[in-house]
């Protein structure tokens, strides 16, 4: 089975600020700072993705573990792994009943404690939480919710993101250009003991122009990695390119239809509503899942009117000769998990005293 991270950024991340990844294995990026080669799909030749509701799973109750927002979410076995970034807690939950198992940490800055929890990955009865803001450790569990310690990673900077595969610890850090000149790199893949390997995925250059001319889009960085049995892959919210770690691809950038670019401007003096506005005017990238056939991107968009973001996918399968048949579904609540090319999982918040619903979908052709 395929075992990867299954991050969300949604509003809480596109809000709170952009990470970011790099790639410079010894694979060569094809564009170093600058932009990845894009591929605009024409409108007409991308197809609506058919979505069928297959069940509905409602994350605990308003009397017990109750969930109003994910910040990330992982599977092991039976169990739901949600980070509730509100709660500042992971909170278990069985996969057929939405009932609550259990449920581990709080907030502050002790051990096994959060601040701004950010990502959430399980692997072999390890659970491994991100908080930025505590520096650069990760928490460690067991899936009991047992407190393990706290690991140091071999990272420049502060991890942000996390993804765990076959290929190793795969980590997206805080790095600031100006600190590290020489280092343009914002993911390290690293081995299960957290010592470093390998550096990649190329930071955007529009972020290194935004930083020198201290813009808006500097202070909002974010990115995120993920990881099947296929790839590792890397993406930054303002390019719909996804960088990948791979023997026979270094990059993908097939720009979708609705996808909206970002254009910078001055951070000095700008207002709340105005960062609204900034944020309403293009398209965030949010996530990728690549697997030898295909690939799924997860993007969004920020309303005005609602105050809330809405989500779309954009699903292009292989085939022969060596080209893509692409699809896409827009409008979706909160994609929070894409286990494979024809399932996605979307968070449903029916009202305020119900909570969060997983609402899983097949993908037809």
């Amino acid at each position: 089975m395929s075992r990867l991270t299954l991050p969300n950024r949604g509003t809480a991340g596109v809000v709170a600020g952009l990470f970011i990844l790099s790639v410079g294995s010894s694979c060569e990026s094809p564009a170093r700072n600058g932009r990845l080669p894009e591929r605009t799909i024409d409108a007409g030749s991308v197809g609506e993705l058919d979505l069928t509701l297959e069940e509905t799973i409602r994350l605990g109750t308003s009397d017990e573990g109750f969930v109003n927002g994910v910040t990330d979410i992982a599977f092991s076995d039976s169990l739901i792994f949600v980070l509730d970034g509100f709660d500042q807690s992971v909170k278990l939950f069985d996969s057929d009943t939405g009932r609550l198992m259990r449920r581990f940490g709080q907030r502050g800055e002790g051990p096994g404690e959060f601040r701004y929890p950010m990502a959430i990955e399980v692997w072999k009865d390890t659970v491994y939480v991100v908080d930025p803001s505590l520096g650069p450790e990760l928490q460690v569990f067991s899936t009991e919710g047992d407190f393990l310690g706290e690991r140091r990673i071999d990272v420049p900077g502060t991890p942000a993101d996390l993804s765990i595969s076959d290929h190793g610890l795969a980590v997206v850090v805080l790095l600031s250009h100006e600190e590290n000149p020489g280092d343009s790199h914002i993911a390290r893949l690293l081995s299960m003991d957290g010592s470093a390997r390998m550096a990649w995925c190329e930071i955007d250059g529009r972020f290194l122009t935004s930083e020198r001319e201290q813009g808006l889009l500097d202070r909002m960085r974010q990115s995120n990695v993920t990881a099947t049995v296929d790839a590792v892959a890397c993406i930054q919210p303002i390019s719909p390119a996804i960088q990948l770690l791979s023997s026979d691809t270094i990059a993908l950038n097939l720009v979708p239809p609705f996808y909206r670019e970002p254009l910078d401007r001055p951070f000095e003096g700008v207002t709340q509503p105005e960062i609204f506005d900034f944020l309403s005017s293009w398209t965030a990238h949010n996530n990728s899942y690549v697997w030898d056939d295909g690939f799924i991107s997860v993007y969004s968009e920020y309303d005005l009117e609602t105050q809330s973001f809405s989500f779309s996918i954009f699903r292009c399968l292989s085939v022969p000769g060596g080209d893509s048949s692409c699809a896409q579904a827009t409008g979706l609540g909160n994609v929070v998990a894409v286990p494979n090319l024809h399932t996605i999982y979307v968070e449903e918040i029916e009202d305020a005293d119900r909570g969060s619903a997983l609402r899983v979908f097949t993908i037809g052709s």
